[in-house]
């Protein structure tokens, strides 16, 4: 259901903003449902909400952001890499874990939204306040005065946030040749057996996935750090049964 604010700008604005604008309030809301967890050892209960996994919403990109880097981590192998700029050199990296750092520097960047939450300082009766840097006076500026807080009505927030929404079908990221989607596992399946070499790295080798890792130890009892088990999921909409009053809520990712 829109808010009055999204029905009185509907016509400015377009499906897709819309769509955001009702992901990012309904994610980790009881809206997207979500599950209850116990703790096998002292019985600790948490309530946790499904995420919208919006590409712009700001708390579901940083953990799209890990697993986009661990995926590409996974795929790299012991042989030179380039690092590329359109209108600039053909830099060399100095070897493998040179590239990892290059792959960890871009996540930042190919996943990031409009503004983070750690931006944000206030929001009351006169707007929206929050961080940004004046690079400009950075030369100049003693320790970080040069890092600034503003303080936008919430509508005005509202427009510039939104200006950053991507249209439908936009690929932030490609991949060619080799690495391209649709034979990019059989690819890499191909040269490996072609290097017969032993891949080596952390990333390397591994059965389990960046979204295997997380759930494990989201399910973790932060009590005792026992074994949380999901005794009850509820649907979008709806509220858990026989909830306890009392019990922790977290809002963690469990898309």
């Amino acid at each position: 259901m829109a808010t009055p604010n999204e029905r009185v700008h509907a016509g400015h604005l377009s499906r897709g903003q819309l769509k955001v604008m009702s992901a990012i309030r309904s994610c980790r809301t009881v809206v997207l449902g979500g599950h209850v967890a116990r703790c096998a050892d002292c019985a600790h209960l948490e309530i946790a909400y499904n995420s919208c996994r919006n590409r712009h919403c700001p708390k579901c990109q940083g953990s799209t952001a890990r697993d986009w880097l661990a995926a590409r981590q996974a795929e790299l192998m012991l042989v030179p890499y380039y690092h590329f700029v359109f209108f600039g050199d053909l830099a060399p990296l100095a070897d493998t874990s040179a590239f990892e750092a290059m792959l960890a520097y871009l996540s930042r960047y190919t996943h990031r939204v409009a503004i983070s939450n750690s931006r944000l300082l206030a929001m009351d009766d006169r707007g929206v306040t929050f961080r940004w840097k004046h690079y400009r006076d950075r030369a100049a500026a003693s320790g970080n005065s040069w890092i600034k807080a503003m303080t936008l009505p919430a509508d005005e927030f509202i427009r510039r946030v939104l200006l950053h929404v991507l249209s439908d079908g936009f690929h932030r990221i490609r991949h060619y040749g080799l690495f391209a989607s649709a034979v990019r596992a059989a690819n890499i399946d191909r040269i490996r057996a072609l290097l017969a070499k032993e891949e080596a790295g952390p990333a390397r080798g591994q059965d389990q996935s960046a979204e295997a890792k997380r759930t494990e130890v989201t399910l973790r009892c932060r009590c005792c750090a026992g074994i949380m088990t999901i005794i009850e999921t509820f649907a979008r909409g709806t509220a858990p049964k026989g909830y306890p009053a009392g019990a922790s809520i977290i809002r963690v990712d469990t898309s």
